[in-house]
């Protein structure tokens, strides 16, 4: 990573035009410019490229953000000038203020973003603004840091990212090849200005295969589950896999933001179960619930059909919080693991709903006398109850649509409604009206088929796992159950997925698409998913070719991924291949955030 990062000088003022300001009621910001080096090639000093910066501001207030500029505000870089203040800003809040750099093109190559700004009248707002390159990808972190598969992320206070653990190797084992060395590094990157430290405390055990989750009031993050190690198939006939004993006191962790310091949990794990890739539910008052992670494609009925509950701390004399004996409560209506999750959006008493769906295990052998599990429960939704810390899942929803097709004796390995969907990606893409009622929509993508049956004759060897299938891409229509009508789900195949994936990243980047990035379309090969939108306006999949930096993307599945609060995708880690070779403690990681081309305002 090239960063160059510069002081603020309020002194060095370019001059603008009168009118940037409308009235009176205005402001001044202020900008501390960081300017981050592209990927690959020369780490080329940014600032020798960029010659001119232009802010835009937006009132992000209405749905449609609208420039509040009635003309251009620019500056021009020169003498080794770095800092800017632009002023005659029309105060108000929240203001999406946005910083593009040009350099001999007449298009903009860099770009940076701070959202929720509140500019003051007659006061300067100071803004610290990292610059990234647009439709390409901004390499951070030291080269010295090694690749992991599985890391776990999340956005902190002030919109920086935590980064934590991950498998640093595989290495072969007759027919197997095991990922291990869970590491117990943490790093923190800051988008704001570019800064990639790794944490002054260590993980107290390193895991991969783990979620994280902050918690506001106390500034902490929870870190719950994972694995020591994990196994592959060496004949590529399945995902990887896991057993309860490879997750020994894998209970969970608290990150302490203040102090840098991990700390274990005060009950010793005592309430909280050993869960692989689980699902963590915010609700109110810094309550968690952990959900799934079960062993795929079955596993112990009785021990992960319940949730668990966190209670963060609420007293000063309390280092952290701790999770609940909750007995029965917040039971499941199927047991889950590889499974997704969604917010659906605050209830009018500003409590919070998710959907949760796919990851649908099973218990033994199929049943002769009805050797097909009709009984899966693909989707369910949990509701926040208004006191703290409880709540319901609601199972009871009729699937309809594409996914909804039955059973086909004649073509058995056709998609259908009893086979099981582990490792999809879910994310809300808003409410619309149908037929006078409020419903909710979602984009699933990817994910891998179990077919619990057999082709011919029970008993007898069932189906199993089948690979990725690029007809497994959906829009999810939630409609909520009323008193006399029972709720549904609706599932509408999308086409255009450039090939079937899993292991595979979905962020959304600002208002205008979902970024999916890499992933793997066999169990056994090589990361071959690069990245693909799907386009809100259009609500349809755009090809590859419709992206320019696609074939620029490092390949790699397994990683981690989420959206910057200037909207632009952070990912970290991942492995080119799941097998020998494709992870080594020597090799450097993948640290890279992109920035679509569309995210430049037009206005």
């Amino acid at each position: 990573m090239a960063a160059i990062s510069m002081t603020l000088g309020c002194q060095s003022q370019p001059e603008l035009p009168a009118e940037v300001g409308a009235d009176l009621q205005s402001g001044q910001i202020g900008a501390k410019i960081t300017a981050l080096a592209t990927c690959g090639g020369q780490a080329t000093d940014p600032f020798t490229q960029i010659k001119t910066l232009e802010l835009k501001v937006r009132d992000s207030s209405l749905t449609t953000p609208k420039s509040v500029l009635k003309s251009a505000a620019t500056a021009v870089l020169a003498g080794g000038k770095t800092a800017v203040a632009f002023s005659q800003i029309p105060a108000g809040s929240p203001r999406e203020v946005t910083i593009l750099g040009f350099g001999a093109s007449s298009s903009a190559s860099w770009y940076g973003r701070r959202t929720g700004v509140n500019i003051k009248k007659n006061e300067t707002t100071t803004l610290e603004m990292a610059l990234m390159a647009v439709e390409g990808f901004t390499c951070v972190g030291a080269k010295s840091m090694p690749n992991v598969l599985f890391p776990a992320t999340t956005v902190i206070d002030n919109g920086r990212v935590l980064i934590t653990g991950g498998f640093t190797n595989a290495s072969p084992d007759g027919a197997i090849v095991k990922l291990e060395s869970a590491t117990d590094r943490a790093y923190i990157f800051d988008p704001n200005n570019g800064k990639f430290v790794a944490t002054d405390g260590l993980l107290k055990e390193g895991r991969a295969g783990h979620a994280m989750i902050y918690l506001a009031k106390p500034n902490q993050v929870l870190i719950v589950g994972g694995v020591k190690k994990m196994t592959i198939a060496a004949d590529g006939a399945s995902p990887p896999i896991w057993s309860p004993s490879d997750s020994a006191n894998l209970t969970y962790e608290i990150f302490d933001i203040g102090t840098g310091k991990f700390l274990a949990g005060p009950d010793s794990g005592a309430n909280c179960k050993k869960r692989v890739f689980p699902n963590l539910l915010a609700l109110t008052d810094d309550y968690v619930i952990a959900l799934g992670g079960a062993p795929w494609p079955s596993s112990d009925t009785d021990y992960y059909g319940k949730s668990d509950l966190f209670e963060a701390k609420h007293g000063t004399n309390e280092p952290t919080g701790r999770f609940k004996d909750i007995g029965n409560g917040l039971q499941l209506n199927a047991v889950r693991g590889g499974a997704a999750v969604a917010s659906v959006g605050p209830t009018v008493n500003g409590t919070n709903r998710y959907l949760v769906w796919g990851g649908n295990t099973f218990a033994g052998a199929p049943d002769c006398s009805n050797p097909l599990p009709t009984n899966l429960r693909h989707v369910e939704r949990f509701k926040e109850s208004t006191e703290p810390g409880t709540g319901e899942f609601f199972g009871d929803y009729v699937l309809e649509g594409d996914l909804a097709a039955p059973y086909d004796a004649k073509n058995p390995k056709a998609l259908n409604r009893d086979m099981s969907l582990f490792f999809p990606t879910l994310t809300n893409i808003g409410r619309a009206t149908e037929g006078g009622k409020e419903v909710y929509k979602f984009l699933s993508i990817g994910g891998a088929r179990y077919a619990n049956y057999g082709p011919a004759a029970c008993p007898g060897p069932v189906l199993g796992w089948q690979a990725p299938n690029l007809e497994d891409a959906y829009i999810l229509t939630l409609i909520e159950p009323t008193d006399t009508t029972k709720g549904r789900l609706g599932t509408k195949r999308i086409a255009g997925l450039q090939k079937g994936v899993y292991l595979h990243q979905a962020s959304q980047a600002g208002s205008g698409a979902v970024v999916l990035t890499g992933g793997f379309s066999a169990f056994g090969g090589n990361a071959d998913f690069s990245i693909q939108y799907f386009d809100f306006a259009s609500s349809k999949l755009l090809s590859t070719q419709q992206v320019p930096a696609a074939s620029k993307f490092v390949l790699r599945g397994g990683h981690a991924g989420l959206s910057l609060r200037n909207d632009c995708i952070f990912m970290f880690g991942g492995a080119a291949k799941l097998g020998d070779g494709g992870l080594q403690s020597t090799s450097p990681a993948t640290s890279d955030v992109y920035c679509p081309q569309f995210l430049v305002p037009k206005s």
